[in-house]
């Protein structure tokens, strides 16, 4: 087995994040592009699955119309594209264990989805819940119905957007109205099963279900006198976002309450039930459990990480003078180790600490993805480099490979990568694959490979291969900042680097961290 040898030891990992490939779907738009968005999931073999506006649009609260659902393979080849038509938008997207593909569906009027016509004369949005194979074959769906309130009050449903799945495939999803919002689940069959209903708590955006098959809920807009499974809570916060968390059987185990200052839309992921993840908008100061984060944009979000009581670990926001808006698909995930990413738009120069970066012009917004490790330390940020971009949303596969997607507008940079679009001044989606490996696997061919000195100033000896290999060296937000072949007979010039953290990368496949003096 083949050894590195470091000889400076670092308690944190970094990774070298690249743009491995990037795919824009022939998608031109000419309206608000915060008024769409686009949805990523992967299953257990690694493929990719895509979907959101394609064209046709219509506008109502939000831009409708033709949606498509891609299936890529984890090289970003193209397996089918499907096509649902009609006044349709695609809010979040799932993949279960038999790769078969869930999605949230609103539609206006019409929709059609193969031979299954649905219409209504209603004014309002309409909400299915769809099932497809693997192949992209629709296999059952249920068109969610608000319970009658009388002639005097909006019986329609308000709002669809939660989905997530437990050990066992079942689906579980969040709904509302405009006065309750439920939890409910489905057989992989589509069987309603168990419903939890939350009394006069207005939003509901996200839901999650841990490894002890305990359900989460986040959402917000709480009135006076709600219940929570039948648990009454008062708040005494005009505006609020909350998580609740109800254990396997759906009985009520307790509720956290932050105040807001407005019906924001927040995220909830989980893996065990000491690792519980919470984001949301931030706006001024705020005070959680003693914790004060404070916001000095106009634009913020913070994330908290609870115990299984549901008392906060630790809290995270943006730097002084960073902007940063979620994504609105779904932007916060946890990988299998336990890191948690969260995506959006940001703009400002933000030191993240831990020796990242970013730098965005603040006259423009653009997409970024930022990992914590599970003590919420900052170990990564990239960021899509155009005239306008946001990251919509986000999957990670088993590897810790990050899929993202999201909006661009102009010609864009992902790193390598360069993108002219036909319409420059029309919005553009993208799907892109950030390879985010882990430092340390090596298969150059010798028993140890050193780097010496490790911090250098101006020379870099490595030691243990023995060819000549392609060298490239990259910053710790996956900028390449040097490449060279070498023979490793002499040193790699680094004297041009500015001071900092680096990963020198072999031949594509050995990355080994140091640091310039």
């Amino acid at each position: 087995m083949k050894r590195i040898l470091l000889l400076l030891l670092f308690p944190f990992c970094l990774c070298a994040q690249t743009y491995e490939w990037v795919k824009f779907p022939l998608v031109q738009m000419q309206y608000n592009p915060d008024l769409i968005g686009y949805s990523v999931a992967n299953d257990q073999s690694g493929n990719l699955y895509y979907a959101g506006f394609k064209d046709e649009p219509f506008i109502y609260n939000d831009i409708l119309g033709n949606q498509f659902i891609n299936k890529y393979n984890p090289d970003g080849e193209l397996f089918f594209s499907k096509t649902i038509s009609g006044h349709v938008q695609t809010h979040n997207l799932i993949v279960d264990s038999q790769h078969n593909i869930i999605v949230a569906l609103k539609f206006v009027n019409q929709m059609t989805i193969e031979d299954v016509e649905f219409s209504t004369v209603s004014q309002g949005e309409q909400h299915v819940l769809a099932k497809f194979n693997s192949n992209g074959e629709l296999l059952w769906y249920d068109w969610l119905q608000p319970a009658d309130m009388g002639g005097n009050w909006y019986n329609e449903i308000a709002e669809f957007r939660a989905l997530t799945l437990d050990a066992d495939d079942n689906i579980i999803i969040g709904y509302s109205d405009f006065f309750k919002s439920f939890l409910k689940k489905y057989s992989p069959d589509g069987t309603p099963g168990m419903q939890v209903e939350q009394v006069s708590v207005r939003r509901i955006s996200s839901v999650s279900v841990d490894e002890q098959g305990n359900w989460y809920a986040a959402g917000s807009c709480i009135d006076f006198n709600a219940q929570f499974a039948g648990v009454p809570l008062d708040t005494e916060f005009p505006y609020t976002v909350y998580i609740s968390k109800y254990n396997p059987q759906g009985i009520f185990q307790w509720v956290k309450v932050i105040e807001d200052i407005t019906c924001s839309e927040p995220h909830v992921v989980t893996k065990s039930e000491n690792e519980i993840y919470f984001a949301s908008a931030l706006f001024g100061t705020l005070v959680i459990d003693g914790i004060t984060l404070e916001s000095e944009a106009a634009t913020d979000f913070y994330l908290l990480k609870l115990n299984s009581e549901g008392a906060v670990q630790w809290a995270r926001d943006t730097p002084a003078n960073g902007r940063f808006i979620l994504g609105d698909r779904n932007f916060l995930n946890l990988d299998s180790q336990g890191n948690v990413y969260v995506s959006g738009q940001s703009a400002s120069q933000i030191d993240w600490g831990n020796g990242i970066n970013t730098n965005i012009s603040l006259f423009t917004n653009n997409g970024i993805l930022v990992k914590y490790d599970p003590e919420g330390i900052v170990t990564a940020a990239k960021t899509v480099s155009s005239d306008y971009s946001s990251v919509n949303g986000l999957s990670i596969n088993m590897q810790g490979d990050v899929f993202v997607a999201g909006m661009s507008m102009g010609s864009a940079d992902f790193d390598s990568i360069h993108h002219e679009p036909e319409q420059p001044d029309n919005h553009y989606p993208f799907l892109a694959k950030i390879n985010m490996a882990p430092l340390g696997t090596n298969d150059i061919g010798s028993d140890v490979i050193m780097v010496y000195p490790n911090p250098a100033t101006s020379q870099l000896f490595v030691s243990g291969i023995d060819r000549s290999s392609q060298v490239k060296i990259y910053n710790t937000i996956g900028q390449k900042v040097l490449e060279t072949v070498s023979d490793f007979q002499k040193p790699i010039d680094v004297s041009v680097l500015t001071q900092g953290v680096y990963m020198l990368k072999i031949n594509e496949s050995e990355t080994i961290r140091f640091i310039k003096k």
